[in-house]
This record gives C-alpha cells, structure tokens and sequence, in this order.
C-alpha cells in the first residue's frame, strides 16, 4: 500500500447567483473502508468562516479522468451542519461516464445547468433537500472506493471538472454554483514516512485566543456544544459545567476529564485545520512528550524518563490513528474519544473510562508539537 498524502484547493470560480467558496480536501494513499485497500476520501467546506450561517450545500458532481468509473463507488456520506450536528437526510449518489446531469440519463438530484457547468459530468453526491428540515450542511465527505482495489487518486481525480451547487446564500435569499478544478496532485509517499513532512500543532490556549482562527480552520463556532461535535455526555465538575462549549472545553481546568476536554479540541482543531500537519511525527514528539509527561531535562534520568513516555505515547497514537496512515484525522480524534465516554465497553472499543489520563497525554503531546503562527493562517 502507498503511504498517505492529503491535497487541499479552495473552488471558487463564481458560476451563480452569489459567490461561496469550497474548500477542498482530497485525501489518498490509506484505507478507509477497512477493506486493506486504498480509498480516496474528498472533504467539501464552505470555506468563508463569516458566512451567514444560512448556506446549505446541496451536493456536488465532477469528473472521473478518462471516464474511468468501472467497479468505482461512493460510501462512508459525512455531514455536518450549522450547529454541529449530522443531517437527517439519507444522501445520494450516482456514476455513470458522461451521464450525471439535472434531468439527464442520470439526475444527481440538482441542477447542473448554467454558464460554465461542464456537464454532463461522471459522478454526483446529494446531501441536502431544498429548504433546512434535515439541516444546514456546510461540510460534508464521501469516500471513493472499488472493493478489492487499489484507487490511484493521480489517474482518478487530476485534470477533472467539478460543480458545487449551494442553496440560501446572502442571509437566505441567493443561490451559488461553483466550479473547481483539480490539477496536479502529489504523489504518494514511498512508505517510509515521505510526503508527510513535519508535524506542527497548536496548544488549547492558542484555539482559545483566537476565535476567528479557530472558526476558519474548522468551521465551528467556539460556542458550539463540545457534547453536540463529539457525541458524548460530559460528567462534568464543580470548575467544569456539564455541556461546555467547545470554548469551555479548550479552557477546563483540572486533570481527569477536563485534561481530555483540553487536549481533544484543540486536537481536532489541529487535525481539522488545512494549515497545521497534524501527523504522528517522533521527533517532533519528543518535545511534546516532555510537556505532556512534565518531564524534567536536568533530571539524571531523563533520558530513561523520555524513552518510557515515547513508547506510551506510540502505543496510544496507534490506536487512536484507525487506518495506520500516520496522521490524526479529526473523525479519528472523535472516535478514540466516544471510546472512553462508551459505558458499555463495546466490542471493538480500543479505549474506556479508564484510559482518560493516557488519551489526555498523547493528545497533549501532539498539540506540542512546534505550532504554526498566526500569520501562517491568515494567509
């Protein structure tokens, strides 16, 4: 299998009524149906954190180069919505070479017509109705995959064509259609670490003290619900109430579950942020380890200390990185953390109540790793 790469654009050629931009994730080189093969997963964002909050993304239809759709499928549908939560709607999927259109042979379930639309187009995904019922989406993922192969995403996805379609821009009264271009994609590592470069990172008081960054990098609002993104019930303390916002949870003081509270968000914040490489980066760890383990250089057994809070810290990243590719993603950090909230132990949990202290650390450490300055975002 190919080692890892992950590519970011940003969609803006203005093709209707109001201007939306779409930030565009295209990951590749991992498996993340859990068939042993490698998939592409492609994440869509509206990209401008100050939007009103009423726009809607409807779906979006692109390109396969040369056609190349047999044995292709689309799974693993993500939303998120406004507010944080997942859209009730059951998204919908077509591919067929040359024939996904509105009202064509087959009908993505939007429009596609207008100046500059380049269908018919290959492929289509659906994630929202006209009108708010089933939510406000303004991110959503999906998965390319042929079961029982590898997908190449440079033979797949370069030099392809895409349409954004977006309902109640401007406050609720426009609509948007957006046209991308994928161009050149880089290749995969060669299995030995290349092409995931350094990892960086930032702490929880840096997402706490810069709100406007915050909501760029991961279009949530510092006073959505920790509860709502992540799928838990906070206990809560005297010092911590039971359903922080993400804001409070970056700030909780203490150990135990306000440590996880800390070092989770600001840890999905870094996984989720274009900006940051949030991977699994040893010597880069080394300098966190010693933060997150309050390890002390002038002590005669530092070295043994350092080496003892590595092997912990490889131990539980391994387990929190679900797919091996050796990088944190933020569906991942969600995941490790529903474990530990988990009662029931579930089969397959790979932490629980009992894991909070170690969770907390290894997230610390990552978050020390070197950061990324403020300019580096505003860019």
């Amino acid at each position: 299998m190919a080692t890892y790469q992950s590519y970011s654009t940003v969609f803006s050629e203005q093709l209707g009524g109001s201007d939306e931009q779409i930030l565009v994730t295209i990951e590749y080189g991992a498996d993340f149906t859990g068939d042993g093969f490698d998939d592409i997963r492609v994440t869509l964002t509206l990209a401008d954190a100050s939007n009103s909050g009423t726009e809607d993304v409807i779906g979006v239809a692109f390109d396969i180069q040369d056609d190349a759709v047999a044995g292709l499928e689309i799974t693993d549908i993500q939303t998120a919505t406004s507010n944080g939560t997942l859209s009730n709607y059951s998204a919908s999927t077509v591919i067929g070479a040359g024939m996904v259109a509105g009202n064509g042979a087959l009908d993505p379930g939007f429009n596609t017509s207008g100046g500059g639309s380049d269908a018919p187009y290959d492929a289509g995904v659906m994630v929202s109705l006209p009108g708010s019922g089933e939510g406000i989406v303004q991110s959503f993922s999906f998965v390319l995959t042929d079961p029982g192969s590898d997908l190449d995403a440079e033979a797949l996805l370069e030099n392809t064509d895409w349409w954004v379609r977006v309902q109640s821009t401007d406050g609720g009264g426009d609509s948007a259609k957006t046209g991308g271009f994928i161009e050149d994609l880089p290749p995969p590592g060669d299995g030995d670490g290349a092409g995931l470069g350094d990892g960086t990172a930032n702490t929880p008081g840096f997402w706490k003290n810069h709100a406007t960054i915050f909501g760029q990098e991961t279009g949530h609002d510092p006073s959505d619900s920790f509860e709502t993104l992540f799928g838990v019930d906070v206990v809560g303390s005297r010092k911590l109430g039971g359903d922080p916002s993400l804001a409070e949870a970056l700030g909780a003081r203490g150990g135990g579950e306000a440590a996880l509270l800390r070092a989770a968000t600001a840890a999905w914040a870094n996984a989720v942020s274009d900006d940051v490489n949030y991977v699994i980066d040893q010597e880069e760890l080394e300098q966190g380890a010693v933060e997150a383990f309050g390890l002390d250089p002038d002590n005669a057994d530092f070295a043994a200390d350092l080496a003892a809070a590595m092997a912990a810290l490889t131990d539980t990243l391994d387990l929190i990185d679900n797919n091996g590719d050796g990088i944190l993603q933020g569906d991942e950090i969600i995941d490790a953390v529903r474990d530990v909230y988990d009662a029931t132990g579930a089969s397959g949990d790979d932490f629980d109540w009992a894991d909070v202290k170690d969770l907390a650390q290894a997230l610390d450490a990552m978050n020390n790793m070197p950061s990324v300055e403020t300019a580096d975002f505003l860019a």
